[in-house]
């Protein structure tokens, strides 16, 4: 493929991206009530154990996977970049279609996104000397980026639901709409532009597979074991295996570009992105299982 055509890709990649994030953070503002945000942040529990849980034990996760597995340096250090990242967006949709607590999900990610400034940089400088002695460069742009992305849209939502309660019912249901409409045709583009998708070792589709799982598996027993509602265990868990797949590529891009460690290191977010969303839906299809089996009865 021409670099044309591969640029072109690239943005519609873009666009698709950003305007399923903007329209699913509406979607998710307008379920959101301001009595959910002041009991949210009356009750900050739920916050602490994700912070705990996203920016401590899945870094650790992350290197001991690299570790364990003996992954080269290029995997490893991409594992260890994922590990770091905050949650995603998809945390919020995914919680959304578990009935979980939204407001603590979206807040968490506004949360983690803003603390990720501080933290990334901090744990790729724990756990990163092991495999280089190159700095990791952090994209507080992008950063930056993601939190107005989330907050205006979100906020917004928000007000509708206070000025136009009517409205919110149809708004809702676009979190369903744009993810059959924009993932696989985003996932498609991703694996075109990504050749080396299909040269990965065994090692690193592993940890695709174990490092969503073992984050869903934490953030849920985390939260249980210090008896919080099941809603909000749901919001905590997918907030801790969710890592921003987007934000791993960019400190890629702008870290190891120069590396050649750089194009082995590209494909695992994509990879990662895959595996969450397949996990994710299992995870949805069950509890939908669970819920109307006892609806039966």
């Amino acid at each position: 493929m021409g670099p044309n055509g591969g640029g072109n890709l690239t943005l519609v990649s873009q666009i698709l991206a950003t305007s399923s994030l903007v329209m699913a953070m509406l979607s998710m503002g307008v379920t959101i009530d301001f009595k959910d945000i002041k009991e949210t942040f009356r009750h900050p529990a739920g916050f602490f154990i994700g912070m705990a849980s996203q920016f401590i034990l899945m870094p650790l996760i992350g290197f001991c996977l690299g570790l364990v597995l003996k992954l080269e340096a290029a995997g490893a250090l991409s594992v260890l970049v994922l590990s770091c990242c905050p949650g995603g967006a998809l945390s919020n949709v995914f919680t959304y279609f578990t009935n979980g607590d939204v407001c603590l999900s979206v807040s968490m990610t506004t949360v983690s996104t803003a603390a990720a400034l501080g933290m990334m940089p901090l744990n790729l400088f724990i756990y990163s000397r092991v495999w280089t002695s190159e700095s990791a460069v952090i994209p507080y742009l992008d950063i930056f980026t993601t939190l107005v992305t989330i907050l205006i849209p979100v906020s917004f939502g928000v007000f509708l639901n206070w000025w136009k309660k009517a409205w919110t019912t149809w708004i809702s249901r676009i979190p369903l709409v744009l993810m059959v409409l924009t993932t696989i045709p985003s996932m498609t583009v991703a694996i075109v532009l990504s050749p080396t998708f299909y040269k990965a070792g065994w090692g690193l589709w592993l940890c695709s597979v174990i490092l969503p799982a073992q984050g869903f598996a934490i953030g849920y027993g985390f939260a249980l074991l210090l008896r919080q509602p099941h809603a909000k265990c749901r919001a905590i868990a997918f907030e801790t295996g969710l890592q921003n797949s987007g934000l791993a590529w960019t400190v890629t891009l702008l870290s190891f570009a120069d590396s050649p460690l750089f194009l082995d290191m590209l494909f695992l977010p994509i990879l990662y992105l895959f595996f969450i969303t397949f996990e994710s839906l299992i995870l949805i299809g069950l509890y939908r299982c669970v819920v109307y089996t006892r609806e039966d009865k």
